[in-house]
């Protein structure tokens, strides 16, 4: 809910509820729209101004959770919609304006020049033997001495104004910081797995949201006993990059013959059960360090 808030209004709020011990129990996302970065006049602190339903409220910066979109002026970020607008509406208007001629195209296929001047009666009596007969003969007309019958070529709708699409694809990509083939822009992208694309989305896109949530919730769900203990909130991105069958499975003997993966690591990433003795690292007894002989004891083994 956060992540959808700051992706629309710009700005995320969530306020902390706290336990009789002084330990946050609860997050309450509050609406951005009733809520107003200010500084306090003596001592230069950021706080929240929020209007409640029975008045308004003062909340210190470390009770309350905020994360934004696009960081504006001060302390408030601006909403994607809003840098969005110039874009949608002129979107709109050149759909629009298709439609229109669309619906005012002409809908004649032919022009049927006649070489005199004939009454009305005459006129459409002609008309509707010209009709009558196309219909009756497939498509195929007889063009007789006095008469000239032209096609007129049609043309609907400009075929440029289908680039309007690719622009307002480009600038919504722009503003969400997204690669734009994810939205369907598939023009000049050129990428030799798919691997290669979720590690763009992951880097360009994903890693920086993450990290702002994560700095906040640091600096603000932890107290300093915590922080002194090596605790800190991290998101975990690397199930997103899990390649083919081939890569996880060059990536994963390599890390269990080097000693940075145990076994069970590995099984609990591809969703299997552990095992007994998949607890251990594993070296390779084929490694010894430069500048010994194999067989030589190092130092710490005489």
């Amino acid at each position: 809910t956060l992540e959808t808030l700051r992706d629309t209004q710009g700005n995320a709020y969530a306020l902390k509820e706290y336990d009789a011990r002084y330990q946050v129990r609860a997050l309450w996302i509050l609406d951005p729209t009733r809520v107003l970065p200010v500084i306090e006049k003596d001592s230069r602190e950021l706080w929240y101004e929020v209007q409640g339903e029975d008045g308004r409220y003062y909340v210190h910066n470390m009770d309350m959770i905020h994360v934004k979109h696009i960081h504006g002026y001060g302390y408030q970020g601006i909403s994607p919609i809003d840098v969005l607008k110039g874009t949608s509406e002129f979107d709109r208007k050149v759909r629009e304006f298709s439609l229109d001629q669309i619906d005012s195209a002409i809908t004649a296929s032919f022009i049927l020049k006649l070489t005199t001047t004939v009454g009305k009666e005459k006129k459409e009596e002609i008309l509707e033997n010209f009709k009558q007969f196309y219909k009756d003969n497939g498509g195929v007309l007889i063009q007789e001495m006095g008469v000239e019958i032209d096609p007129i070529e049609k043309q609907f709708i400009d075929t440029k104004l289908f680039d309007v699409e690719k622009i307002t694809r480009a600038r919504v990509a722009i503003v969400f910081n997204m690669p734009a083939h994810l939205l369907g822009e598939t023009e000049g992208v050129n990428y030799a797995s798919m691997e290669q694309m979720s590690l763009e989305y992951v880097q360009g896109t994903l890693v920086p949201i993450v990290r702002q949530y994560e700095q906040e919730l640091n600096r603000k769900l932890l107290i300093p006993q915590e922080r002194r203990r090596g605790l800190y909130f991290k998101f975990n991105v690397n199930a997103l990059l899990r390649g083919d069958m081939k890569n996880r499975g060059e990536f994963y003997f390599k890390g269990i013959r080097s000693g940075w993966f145990k076994p069970n690591e590995v099984r609990a990433l591809e969703d299997l059960p552990p095992e007994k003795g998949g607890d251990k690292l594993y070296m390779s007894k084929d490694l010894f360090p430069i500048g010994e002989e194999r067989g030589e004891p190092n130092e710490g083994n005489q």
